[in-house]
């Protein structure tokens, strides 16, 4: 059995610069950056082809979505002041940092915190769900 908070780790580690793999059988996780290309980084490929039953593959960070996740933060919320000046912040480049920047200014920042680990966990849940793995539920 997997551990939730383990793929729910793997999930807050991706990023736009790396792969990144979970061990089911050892609890490693493993991140491969793109941008390596070392012996080491073509032996934990290897590893990973030559066992690829024992790995669970994270999405992307394009897959992620961090941008519609921003999205579906500001409509969750239901002060509407709020949510214009979130969405103004994130129009444009820079949209990330702005964002940030805004629930900082707004004080709603541990909201996003809690709204985006609840995402994570449903996320964590639904990958282990698509590979039909049992798992413990070690978050609550």
């Amino acid at each position: 059995m997997v551990k939730l908070s383990l793929i729910v780790d793997a999930v807050e580690r991706i990023s736009n610069f790396s792969n990144i793999f979970v061990n089911i059988k050892s609890g490693e996780i493993v991140e491969i950056s793109e941008y390596d290309s070392s012996d080491e980084c073509e032996e934990m490929y290897s590893e990973i082809d030559e066992n690829i039953d024992d790995y669970i593959r994270m999405p992307s960070n394009y897959e992620l979505d961090s941008y519609g996740r921003m999205e579906m933060f500001i409509d969750s919320l239901d002060n509407q002041e709020h949510q214009m000046k979130l969405y103004k912040a994130i129009n444009g480049k820079g949209a990330f940092r702005r964002f940030k920047d805004t629930l900082i200014y707004l004080g709603i920042r541990e909201s996003w915190f809690d709204y985006e680990r609840k995402l994570n966990i449903k996320l964590a849940k639904s990958i282990l769900e698509d590979y039909e793995l049992e798992y413990i539920n070690d978050l609550e």
